[in-house]
């Protein structure tokens, strides 16, 4: 059982950017993957985003049980506000 569910809820203009960003890298072989990356690929990357971002993957259902453990980051300072929480507790053991 996890002691924290980090929930990311970056601005989808943001987490298209980053796909597209990466998955030209990767298509490039500027950095590697483990998969072909073809358009389908790509598409079906956007797809997943669209569908997490409207809410049909139902994640937020999923983990109300458990919402005292939940911790949203909405952008990168939260992010790093939280990694550094962690290191000067030490929570990230």
């Amino acid at each position: 059982m996890a002691d924290t569910i980090i929930l990311l809820e970056i601005s989808p203009k943001l987490g298209n950017y980053r796909i597209i960003k990466r998955w030209v890298k990767q298509r490039l072989g500027i950095e590697e993957c483990i998969y072909n990356p073809r358009y389908q690929m790509l598409k079906c990357m956007l797809q997943w985003s669209k569908n997490y971002n409207e809410g049909k993957d139902n994640l937020k259902d999923r983990i109300s049980p458990y919402k005292e453990k939940v911790i949203t980051l909405k952008n990168n300072k939260d992010i790093h506000i939280f990694l550094e929480e962690c290191l000067n507790t030490k929570k990230l053991a």
